[in-house]
Order: structure tokens, then C-alpha cells, then sequence
């Protein structure tokens, strides 16, 4: 099982760099700048430049896998969640493609605001219907549309400057709930950090607290390979012939690094960071790992 997932991992990865035109692992699979799970009905996410279109529908638990292991591979990109995803056109000029995702915002902002309406003490609608409306103002200003009448009605309406007012007026309270709450899921992602470096567990949770995610490495002796936290496998020597070149360009670092470890271009280098594609590790992260192979 573990190695199935690996290589779908490694299926998403491809797809994320545009390192092959398709690709197929399992259910999982990719057609030019998009990627689906088990056919064409359920596009999970497509490639935009530096936008990724991603669905917020779900469909079964193996493609919510799916979704994640695409999620992860992308994860260096400004997400765009949109319940059509756009496939074989281009988001900024589809007007039909456009539309279908407005619509269906307003609908789901609409029912939330009437339910809240109806009972003021469910203050959960809220914060769902502040997702929406943040979703709805990404996909806004990224396909650079310009608010027709309706729309711009619906926005100015006074049951969605409910939601400002509400959220200002608790600002410090969900501040100090946030703050509580992240300090205990990076407890909880550090415990899994350290179960999969030992071993004991095959993938990390995915973590959306207050800080930067990072990746993280193992080394797996059966395979001779240093694995990542994002499912990506470097043979040994690859990695080592790697760490030497890391260690020959700093302190100064690098940007646009010129250099390719498995077709992966290496974005950048720090004394703090080293950034490939969707992978950010920590320097202290490698450096364990080097000391750990005695390199």
C-alpha cells in the first residue's frame, strides 16, 4: 500500500512541474495541466501559471487521498477553490465557466445568510459563509472579473456586511481561539513529525496553522533512499551529491540555483531554507539528515 501510494505521490508530482504531458498511478491521474481521480467527472485541480484551480467538491474517501497528495504537490502555488474546475479552457476569458462558479457561491452565501437570519445564535454560518466570500474574492480578482450589477448588489447587501461586522466586533475573542488552537495542532503535527521519522507512521497530517509548512526528511535504509514528508524519493547518492552542492554555495545561497535533483529545478537556497518546487525544508532539517548519513 505504501508503495502505491508513493507513486501516486510521485504521479501528482509529475504533474505539479510539468515534467511529462500525462501520467497515470492507480485511479489517480493527469492530462496536460490537470489532474483527475478515476475519470474525466472528477477533475481534482488544473494548472494555471502560478494559480491552481482546486475543487471543493468531494467524491469518496480514496479521491479526498487523491486530493490531498495533489494538494501537497502544488502546495508552492496561490490556490484557487472553485466547484468547476476548468478544463481545456482559459479561466480569465470562459464566461460560462465564470458564471457557474459565481453562482454557485452566491447560492451557498445566500442559503447560510437566510439560515443565520432565521437563527442568530448559529454563529458557525458565519464563518463559513467568510470562507465563501474570501473564495469568492480570490477567484474575483484572479480571472480578473469585473462585478456586474448583480453581483456588486449581492456583495453590498446588508446580510453580508453582517458577517464584517460580526467578525470585527469578535476579532480579539478569535484571535485568542485561533492562537489556542494553534499552539495545539503544532503540538499534535510535531508528535507526528517526530512518528514519521522513526518510522511509525507512512505520511504526516496535513498542517494549516500559523506558521510556514515545511517539508520533512527520513532516511529509509531498506530502499538506500532519503524520503521527503511529500512522498518524493531520492536514491542515496543523489541525495549526497546534492548536499555537497548545498554545502558549496553557502553561506551566500543561491536563486534559480541551476540545478535538477530527479528533474525537480532547485528554486532556492539559504542559510535558513532550501525551497524545490513544493518542497521547503528546513537548512537545520538537511543538516540533521547529512549528520545522520556522516557526510
Amino acid at each position: 500500500m505504501r508503495n502505491n501510494r508513493n507513486k501516486i505521490a510521485a504521479c501528482a508530482h509529475d504533474w505539479a512541474h510539468a515534467l511529462r504531458p500525462s501520467g497515470t498511478a492507480s485511479n489517480l491521474y493527469f492530462n496536460g495541466r490537470t489532474i483527475f481521480s478515476y475519470g474525466d467527472h472528477f477533475p481534482i485541480a488544473t494548472i494555471d501559471g502560478n494559480y491552481v484551480y482546486f475543487t471543493t467538491r468531494s467524491y469518496s474517501a480514496t479521491t479526498a487521498q487523491h486530493k490531498s497528495l495533489a494538494r501537497s504537490a502544488v502546495s508552492h502555488k496561490t490556490f484557487i477553490y472553485v466547484s468547476e474546475v476548468p478544463v481545456n479552457i482559459e479561466p480569465k476569458k470562459d464566461k460560462e465557466f465564470q458564471k457557474h462558479n459565481i453562482d454557485t457561491w452566491v447560492k451557498e452565501i445566500h442559503n447560510d445568510l437566510l439560515s443565520y437570519n432565521g437563527n442568530p445564535r448559529k454563529k458557525s454560518l458565519l464563518s463559513t459563509v467568510k470562507t465563501n466570500l474570501e473564495q469568492l474574492n480570490v477567484f474575483i480578482e484572479a480571472t480578473a472579473i469585473r462585478p456586474d450589477a448583480k453581483l456588486a448588489s449581492f456583495l453590498a447587501n446588508p446580510l453580508v456586511s453582517t458577517v464584517t461586522a460580526y467578525l470585527l466586533a469578535d476579532d480579539k475573542k478569535n484571535k485568542a481561539i485561533i492562537k489556542r488552537r494553534n499552539a495545539k495542532a503544532r503540538k499534535a503535527h510535531q508528535v507526528a513529525v517526530t512518528e514519521w521519522q522513526n518510522g511509525l507512521r507512512n505520511s504526516i497530517p496535513y498542517y494549516t496553522g500559523d506558521i510556514s509548512e515545511f517539508s520533512y526528511l527520513r532516511y529509509n535504509d531498506s530502499a538506500k533512499r532519503i524520503e521527503t514528508s511529500k512522498r518524493v524519493e531520492v536514491p542515496l547518492e543523489i541525495a549526497k551529491r546534492f548536499w555537497m552542492f548545498l554545502k558549496s554555495v553557502l553561506p551566500v545561497g543561491c536563486k534559480d540555483c541551476n540545478y535538477t535533483i530527479l528533474d525537480f529545478k532547485v528554486d532556492e537556497i539559504t542559510d535558513k531554507w532550501i525551497k524545490i518546487g513544493c518542497h521547503t525544508i528546513a537548512m537545520e532539517e538537511a543538516k540533521r539528515i547529512a549528520g545522520l548519513m556522516k557526510w
